[in-house]
């Protein structure tokens, strides 16, 4: 095995130990806020707080990825993750635990996403080699979505004999032991090219670089706006899942768990088919291909479902497609864009692609309260309707809101088969051939690479 990839897998062992712990914790808070508010809006608002900081400053913490030590940088990262568990764990020990407190600990996390995401994303190029860059980056997506397989239907037992406070606890172990993998690996620091001599300046000027870098390839900027439309779709549906199937089974939290561990289930096969198989030649034709059948075999079967017979089998396909998209997509900016500049180009190529989330989040919970419930209630605008399909009753507003995202975005992928500019990327632009850590001595190797990477599959596109 290539020192590269030997490297690679030792970060994504303690990524899969932290994710784990993570995905208990949020699975339990999840139902925490749902049963003491009873509120989707309560839910949504939640991922609003989670989203909006990253995106806010997602330039600025790619800017910093190409001037800072990205090993500190992921280091203080996950540190502050941790204060933040600590300091929930203290209120709700003391019985003072509030939602704006978990409100609150959102913002604080989501900032430290945007520093800890460009500089993990920009790592990679450095330790591994070009041809591996689809498959690590499924294999990065197997760290979150393996844990999603496990953790929501372990937690929703957990939860008959486990309290928050524990699953806290769990979380602060499984956090420890990524941070000890990280000790275990090193990786070179990128040799400085032309264009990043170019693109030297203050840091206001690296902020914007990563826009000027995009906007002078107009094959990425469509490219970035389509999955930007796709994300804003598909957050609405994703963000009330959750309230969707409580709601439809008297807060059932087992079934709950059974349906998210199946979606997962979903992404860890999409991720392993990925990293094995590393994408067609061209990787824009893996990621439209992944895209359209996201919107139709994921999308609109499982908003069709009402029950959980309906929702178990379409469930697995609502996120397999998302890592072989996502594995593609991150294949074409690391092949194309220069090791030393890849933490400002990245972070900006991710701000491009989902900055519309946190609204989307925002705007979910209201529309499916006030405007969707009421219209899919028996008498209701719409029940005539589509009553005959998706049922009526709490609930049925939230599945029709999935159903028409995803026939929305079965129009939109499709379009882009006819626009040569995207359809044709991977020739349109030169690659930039980096030297990966495997190619370099061992005395040249300097510790440079951090932990616990962004959550993949089930995450939006990139």
């Amino acid at each position: 095995m290539q020192r590269g990839l030997r490297s690679f897998i030792i970060i994504w062992i303690g990524q899969f130990a932290s994710l784990f712990g993570s995905a208990l914790t949020r699975f339990a808070i999840t139902v925490w806020i749902y049963q003491k508010t009873g509120s989707a809006t309560a839910l949504t608002t939640g991922g609003f707080f989670a989203m909006a900081p990253t995106f806010l400053l997602l330039p600025i913490g790619g800017a910093l990825a190409d001037r800072l030590d990205r090993k500190k940088v992921m280091i203080a990262a996950d540190l502050t993750g941790g204060l933040c568990t600590v300091f929930m764990l203290s209120l709700y020990l003391n019985g003072n635990l509030q939602i704006w407190h978990i409100y609150l600990t959102n913002v604080i996390l989501s900032a430290v996403e945007a520093f800890q995401y460009p500089a993990f994303t920009a790592a990679t190029a450095m330790i591994v080699p070009k041809e591996h860059f689809a498959r690590v980056s499924g294999m990065r997506d197997l760290a979150g979505n393996a844990s999603r397989i496990f953790a929501p239907l372990l937690a929703g037992a957990l939860l008959a004999i486990l309290d928050l406070s524990q699953f806290m606890i769990i979380d602060l172990i499984t956090l420890s032991i990524a941070l000890l993998t990280l000790t275990m690996v090193a990786i070179p620091k990128p040799t400085q090219t032309e264009e990043s001599k170019r693109a030297q300046a203050n840091l206001l000027q690296d902020v914007t670089y990563g826009f000027k870098f995009i906007w002078k390839r107009p094959s990425l900027v469509i490219l970035q706006s389509i999955l930007l439309t796709l994300n804003f779709l598909y957050t609405m549906g994703n963000m009330l899942i959750p309230a969707m199937i409580l709601s439809r089974t008297n807060n059932n939290e087992l079934i709950l768990g059974s349906v998210q561990a199946v979606m997962s289930a979903g992404a860890l096969a999409g991720g392993l088919l990925i990293s094995i198989w590393g994408g067609s030649k061209r990787k824009i034709k893996t990621v439209l291909m992944a895209q359209v059948l996201t919107a139709i075999v994921g999308r609109v079967w499982f908003g069709l479902g009402y029950d959980t017979l309906s929702w178990l089998l379409p469930s697995f396909f609502v996120f397999f497609f998302i890592p072989i998209s996502n594995g593609s997509t991150a294949a074409i900016w690391l092949a194309k864009t220069p090791p030393d500049v890849q933490g400002r180009v990245f972070a900006t190529r991710r701000f491009a692609a989902q900055f519309c989330l946190p609204l989307s989040a925002l705007l979910a919970g209201p529309l499916a309260e006030r405007v969707f419930e009421p219209a899919m209630m028996p008498g209701g605008a719409l029940a005539s309707l589509f009553g005959n399909v998706l049922h009526t009753g709490v609930g049925a507003g939230i599945s029709l809101m999935m159903l028409l995202s995803g026939i929305i975005g079965a129009a939109v992928s499709l379009l882009v088969y006819v626009i040569p500019l995207v359809w044709r990327v991977d020739e349109i632009l030169p690659d930039h051939i980096a030297e990966p850590s495997s190619l370099i001595p061992e005395k040249t190797v300097d510790s440079d690479v951090g932990v616990k990477a962004p959550e993949g599959a089930a995450s939006p596109a990139d």
